[in-house]
């Protein structure tokens, strides 16, 4: 839809349903990191390494959980 690859994702909340407020081409990550244990900009760049097909195996960090799961678990 927007063509984004990586994107932030402005959402309200209005005690029924979480809407979209706005998408960021160049999303900030201090609130992300603060829910999460994720190095976001290094989990990115990671993701741009694949997509770039140079991926090495050996340096990836592994994720065990989904990021939702971590948000949920933290609220």
């Amino acid at each position: 839809m927007l063509g984004l690859d990586v994107a932030g994702i402005d959402l309200l909340f209005d005690q029924e349903h979480f809407k979209i407020c706005e998408a960021n081409s160049s999303p900030g990550f201090e609130g992300l990191e603060n829910a999460v244990d994720i190095d976001v900009p290094r989990e990115i760049f990671h993701f741009i390494r694949i997509r770039l097909g140079i991926f090495d195996k050996t340096s990836a960090k592994k994720i065990t959980k989904p990021v939702a799961k971590q948000v949920e678990e933290k609220s």
